[in-house]
């Protein structure tokens, strides 16, 4: 393995190209499943999406790139011969304004993420609505509070299937039925077409 330093004016920094160089080869792709475990896929998803990885992982890849890729000559070719395809951006929503309603006054919003966590409903809170929730955020974080009870129910049940029983059959058909409830209650909200 040929190994030399590469000026990093000669190689500018693409962290898509990075990540497909670091998931091609073994000891990158290893060092950093090790690190982050993350799918790929998902990775470069959330790269193109315009959203960009979280912080951490974008700085692993960085020095990934700082202190390997640009010391291994056969890694810089590989870099420098990947081609990235034109990604097309998102338009912005257009909205068709009713009679008398004033263009300025119409806000236009473009979603870049799909999830809605604590964080960024409790940021949300702050930003646009001073400090006072609305209806939407309430729901939104009790939504994220069925989230973390699903998790742990859905560890408790393998736990309960392979590891060792805890909960006795009373336990157990009241879990199903509360969720039972739940799905009757909220089927017709979220699927209306049924």
């Amino acid at each position: 393995m040929k190994t030399k330093t590469v000026k990093a004016k000669e190689v500018k920094f693409n962290i898509s190209k990075a990540l497909i160089i670091i998931e091609n080869d073994n000891d990158l792709d290893e060092m950093f499943r090790e690190k982050f475990g993350s799918d790929y896929k998902m990775c470069h998803a959330v790269i193109n999406s315009g959203a960009g990885l979280k912080p951490k992982a974008e700085k692993y890849i960085k020095d990934l790139f700082d202190k390997v890729i640009l010391h291994r000559d056969e890694l810089v070719e590989q870099y420098n011969k990947v081609k990235l395809k034109a990604v097309k951006p998102t338009p912005p929503p257009t909205k068709v304004l009713k009679e008398g309603e004033n263009p300025k006054k119409v806000v236009q919003t473009s979603v870049k993420k799909k999830r809605w966590g604590l964080n960024a409903i409790a940021s949300d809170i702050a930003e646009f609505f001073g400090g006072k929730s609305k209806q939407i955020h309430r729901t939104g974080q009790k939504v994220q509070d069925l989230k973390k009870m699903f998790t742990r129910l859905e560890m408790r049940m393998f736990n309960e299937r392979f590891n060792k029983e805890t909960l006795d059959d009373k336990q157990l058909r009241e879990i199903s039925g509360a969720i039972e409830t739940f799905n009757k209650k909220i089927e017709s909200i979220v699927n209306p077409k049924k």
